[in-house]
């Protein structure tokens, strides 16, 4: 017999995606549902969309406090023919199967970030002490470099993230913090050195941690939250990283992302889009992920990374990051992203 208040989620993906998952089963766990989850799709994809990069189910080595219980094979048969979910998850609070990607996944991480940032404990977390004491020894920032089945175009995430913008965003915070050491995580650690490294024409601290593979992505999650800055890809472990970090790192996105981008502080959107919102004509403040700038306040650290000056129109203002520059309308709220 089935428990009547089962649900039953299929996860799949890496560690992010896990969470994400394990995050709407804590959204029905708290209406009092019993919540199970399918692994299939690692049995038939472990190896990645491209078949080269070992992923594996990795919540209960990351999270070993929080449930993660798999269905039994019965147990998916019956929900999966007979309770599909077919209305929105508002409304499920009773035996269902949960197929997809439902955009309540990530607005349930952000509601229990807290509860997930407490129980992220990895059990094999003593394996990478060793970078953990390097990261925490000085000003650090973790840059992840996603390739594997995302180095092509991919319908889903679209075009791969240029050397380019590593490069400008290596170079946003290098100038924020000169003595900064970058640490590098990649599912292609020799696509850094031969691509990314040789196009960085100034000196910088870094190392390349190549000791996890792509079966141990939670424990480069895990040194990323220990980071002071971090550098995002078209995957998603940085900003997971942010999420679960006790910092409030300052975070750099090669993409706009929601609703992750609203709720969050600290983050800047390179080639694509920054949050900028001018809400008061009369007076000069500008909004930066809800840091608020006046002209002649004393210096914060959001006027170390944004100088106001007014075009010669003053229909606009300029605001020039360490060579980049964002135009915008005082009516609108997102400006576009240039080349000074």
């Amino acid at each position: 017999m089935v428990d009547k208040n089962l649900v039953i989620i299929r996860t799949d993906g890496g560690i992010c995606s896990q969470i994400a998952f394990a995050a709407l089963g804590k959204y029905f766990e708290d209406k009092g549902c019993k919540v199970k989850y399918e692994t299939d799709w690692f049995k038939e994809w472990g190896k990645g969309t491209d078949g080269r990069l070992i992923m594996n189910y990795d919540m209960p080595k990351a999270f070993p406090n929080i449930n993660s219980e798999i269905a039994s094979d019965n147990e998916i048969k019956y929900t999966k023919e007979n309770y599909t979910l077919t209305k929105t998850i508002s409304e499920c609070d009773s035996l269902a199967y949960i197929n997809g990607y439902p955009p309540e996944r990530e607005i349930s991480l952000i509601k229990y970030k807290d509860y997930f940032k407490e129980h992220f404990n990895p059990i094999d977390k003593i394996l990478v002490a060793d970078i953990e004491k390097n990261i925490l020894s000085g000003v650090s920032c973790g840059v992840h470099v996603r390739r594997g089945d995302l180095s092509v175009y991919n319908s889903a995430y679209g075009y791969p993230t240029p050397v380019e913008y590593y490069v400008k965003a290596i170079k946003i915070i290098h100038g924020l913090s000169p003595d900064v050491k970058f640490f590098f995580f990649s599912d292609e650690c020799d696509w850094i050195r031969q691509e990314i490294v040789p196009k960085i024409d100034f000196n910088i601290n870094y190392k390349i941690c190549d000791k996890n593979g792509t079966d141990k992505g939670y424990l480069d999650l895990y040194l990323m939250t220990k980071c002071d800055y971090l550098i995002s890809s078209s995957g998603s472990l940085a900003r997971f990283a942010k999420i679960l970090s006790d910092k409030n790192p300052l975070l750099i996105m090669d993409r706009y992302r929601s609703p992750f981008v609203e709720n969050f502080e600290n983050v800047i959107i390179l080639n694509d889009t920054i949050l900028i919102n001018a809400k008061n004509k009369h007076q000069e403040y500008v909004y930066v992920n809800n840091n608020k700038i006046k002209n002649k306040q004393k210096q914060t650290f959001a006027q170390k990374l944004f100088s106001i000056k007014n075009s010669e129109d003053k229909k606009h203002k300029v605001v020039s990051l360490l060579g980049i520059k964002i135009k915008f309308r005082k009516a609108q709220t997102l400006a576009r992203v240039g080349r000074e």
